[in-house]
């Protein structure tokens, strides 16, 4: 029952977020842009951005590493965001689950976003207010699950040799890479995850 009241609590913030995002979009596209509008989206990238290359294990100097470290920090709030595998379990790979989430989940949310504005819009008889609020909506919520969607992909190809001779998952070390079944996951979701994504 925590883990639900969890989820629940953790989508609630999320609609909340989002909510208060669009409305300040909305809002702000009706009057001039002042510059703290503007910083604040150059630094929601600039943070986007550190979190995507902090994803990828290289050779980085260390004074690069600690900065990913602390955008690493601020990232996993939102990483942790799609883990409702512990609630359906099908006995597969967690990773596999996490991955086909993370595909489906801008799907769903566009689908709910498309119903909410739809019923707003036919009840305030406003289709074009509902129409780009609608949009604004989706570009919002993309926006703040694009680098977790990148990582969940990416991670899908980022794997180890270990002392076995064998490469493994780095996020899971039980999946072994480049056999069929990770082959259909990697080739399947994750590499049209990135395309479309």
């Amino acid at each position: 029952w925590i883990t639900i009241i969890v989820v629940l609590l953790t989508l609630l913030f999320a609609v909340f977020l989002v909510g208060f995002l669009v409305k300040s979009v909305v809002k702000s596209a009706t009057r001039k842009k002042s510059l703290l509008s503007v910083y604040l989206k150059i630094f929601a990238n600039y943070v986007q951005l550190m979190v995507l290359c902090a994803a990828f294990e290289a050779d980085w100097p260390d004074d690069v590493l600690s900065i990913f470290e602390f955008h690493r920090q601020l990232n996993s709030v939102s990483d942790q965001f799609p883990r409702f595998s512990c609630l359906m379990s099908s006995g597969g790979s967690r990773e596999y689950e996490l991955l086909m989430m993370s595909f489906m989940a801008p799907f769903i949310i566009v689908m709910i976003c498309g119903c909410f504005w739809l019923v707003w819009g036919l009840a305030k008889r406003d289709r074009h207010v509902a129409y780009v609020r609608f949009v604004v909506t989706v570009v919002v919520t993309i926006f703040l699950l694009h680098p977790v969607l990148v990582k969940r992909a990416f991670a899908m190809f980022s794997c180890q040799r270990l002392d076995d001779g064998n490469e493994y998952l780095r996020s899971d070390y039980s999946v072994q890479c480049w056999t069929p079944d990770h082959n259909k996951w990697a080739f399947g979701v994750a590499l049209p995850s990135l395309i479309l994504w």
